[in-house]
């Protein structure tokens, strides 16, 4: 699979195919319309009806920092809150260093997301899928 047609122009421009930056195009684009519910982007959040948030689509956030130890430890976090409840999951935070506890939310809406980006090494993708999927 290419690059959906009416990216080209970005695709030429970056040198790669961003299939996650045409999505809020994609529906101006067919006939009929269609309609598109949830966030734009990565590590978005949207409210669905009656205060319900939609869960993240994707998540590239990775804010204890862009090392591979970085990414590691990140991974390492979200394994840890994959099972727990929100306040379980505050909990756990409090307790660890403030660079992790200030992450926190952004750790644990990560926790079962079904895409991760902006992470190339080999290391990191066996690492993850060891900690995260099940």
């Amino acid at each position: 699979m290419g690059c959906p047609h009416f990216t080209v122009g970005r695709a030429k421009s970056t040198g790669c195919c961003e299939q996650d930056m045409a999505y809020p195009v994609l529906p101006s684009q067919l006939n009929p319309k269609a309609a598109k519910y949830g966030p734009e982007g990565c590590s978005q959040t949207q409210n669905f009806g009656a205060g319900k948030v939609l869960p993240f689509a994707c998540w590239q956030d990775f804010p204890l920092g862009g090392s591979e130890k970085d990414a590691a430890i990140t991974f390492q976090e979200i394994a840890a809150m994959r099972n727990m409840s929100l306040s379980e999951a505050k909990a756990y935070c409090q307790s660890r260093p403030e660079n992790i506890a200030s992450a926190c939310q952004s750790l644990y809406r990560a926790r079962d997301v079904p895409i991760m980006h902006n992470f190339k090494d080999p290391k990191l993708h066996a690492l993850a899928q060891k900690l995260l999927i099940t």
